[in-house]
């Protein structure tokens, strides 16, 4: 492993104090610092090696985490292309840990590969940015806090008229049955409110690609059932769409392509009723 370079100048910083040192406590006994060169380098080549060692000790986790960033990203990102296309629901499934939302950050720039690119509308981007992607079409829905907690409800989709069309906003609006909510701020809605008026901002939106991490998670039967109908309106309007989660129930009922990621790799399952 090789330590970063603000280790490696500590590193450098300390053994030039050593030498220094060394050379001065020699002159002011009277011998001459050449005589025992090999002690000195000995004492720096030391203390290089425990810098390099307490490097390791206190940074060995966080690097080997994005070692393994890297690897899941590239595998998952050299998978999806061939299944991910406009008009088509597809489904990621995977155990918890095993690097779903570390795919859809990648994906939509939130965070970097140590290597690997993000294709995107037939476009290699090796260090994308979400607002850069945002502009392309591209529409990122977190597992939560997407809302400005301060701003009511009606004032997101007022913000968002006015750069799209007003008509969709009022679409969005009755399709999620979301009139009574509008006067609420965020923190006032149940976890399924929320989502409902997340998932409305993005019908409003009308994007080209719509990442969904963990849409269905902790809400009640009858919110999922309108999310399924707004994300297959979406995919009707051409809209390719990624969702992952845990409620398979859910997943496979708004589904077109399921895939399944472990180990690293992701395996196509193919349609709902063959991953069953």
């Amino acid at each position: 492993m090789i330590p970063h370079p603000k280790f490696l100048r500590r590193i450098l910083t300390n053994a030039t104090l050593i030498w220094a040192a060394v050379r001065f406590g020699a002159a002011a006994v009277g011998v001459r610092p050449d005589a025992d060169l090999p002690s000195i380098v000995a004492i720096i080549a030391l203390t290089v090696l425990l810098a390099v060692l307490d490097v390791r000790r206190r940074h060995e986790f966080p690097l080997l985490e994005n070692l393994g960033v890297s690897r899941v990203t590239v595998i998952l990102l050299a998978t999806l292309p061939p299944v991910l296309a406009e008009g088509r629901v597809t489904a990621v499934l995977g155990r918890n840990g095993c690097g779903k939302t570390t795919l859809l950050r990648i994906a939509c720039g939130l965070l970097r590969p140590d290597y690997g690119v993000v294709i995107y509308r037939n476009e290699r981007l090796l260090h994308p940015r979400l607002w850069q992607l945002a502009r392309l079409g591209l529409f990122f829905l977190p597992e939560r806090w997407l809302l400005h907690r301060g701003v009511s409800c009606a004032n997101h989709f007022r913000a968002l008229s006015w750069h799209y069309d007003e008509a969709e906003a009022g679409a969005a609006v009755k399709m999620l049955q979301l009139e009574d909510l509008l006067d609420r701020k965020p923190g006032q809605l149940s976890g399924g409110e929320r989502r409902r008026m997340e998932v409305g901002l993005a019908l409003a939106r009308r994007p080209r690609c719509l990442l969904a991490d963990e849409p269905f998670l902790g809400i009640m039967p009858s919110d999922g059932e309108l999310l399924q109908r707004a994300f297959r309106q979406l995919a009707e309007a051409g809209c390719a769409i990624v969702v992952t989660g845990h409620e398979v129930r859910d997943l496979l009922s708004v589904a077109d392509v399921v895939l399944w990621h472990t180990a690293g790799a992701t395996h196509v399952l193919g349609s709902p009723d063959q991953a069953r």
